[in-house]
């Protein structure tokens, strides 16, 4: 998907043509929302529902701007992927009791029982 939406981004930018070249493409506001939901589906709530907003706000009656949605898309998407990234490297640190910078089965465990709890 990543780089998917990156090969889009530089579609965007006119590397790789793919479709014409046509000023003001917009799409139904109905299926950006669908293509919301689905890239963010296992983002929480509170972020998914801020994208959506955003998203409404962009929108132009039912029709939204095709390469302004693609390139928001893809910025949200980098946001949500550095921060799911700093809460594995969080999780990581506070689980790696002895500081050795690896995780051996007991810290593993304990860190899966914790995440479990949750």
């Amino acid at each position: 998907l990543n780089m998917y939406l990156v090969g889009l981004v530089k579609v965007q930018k006119g590397q790789i043509p793919l479709l014409p070249d046509f000023d003001n493409m917009h799409v139904d506001f109905g299926r950006a929302i669908k293509v919301v939901e689905f890239v963010f589906s296992q983002a929480p709530y509170v972020v998914k529902t801020k994208i959506l907003l955003e998203c409404e706000k962009r929108a132009v009656g039912r029709q939204i701007d095709l390469d302004s949605f693609l390139l928001f898309l893809v910025d949200m998407w980098r946001e949500e992927q550095a921060r799911s990234e700093e809460r594995l490297r969080a999780l990581f640190v506070a689980s790696d009791t002895d500081g050795n910078g690896n995780l051996d089965f007991q810290e593993f465990h304990d860190m899966v029982k914790h995440i479990n709890s949750s």
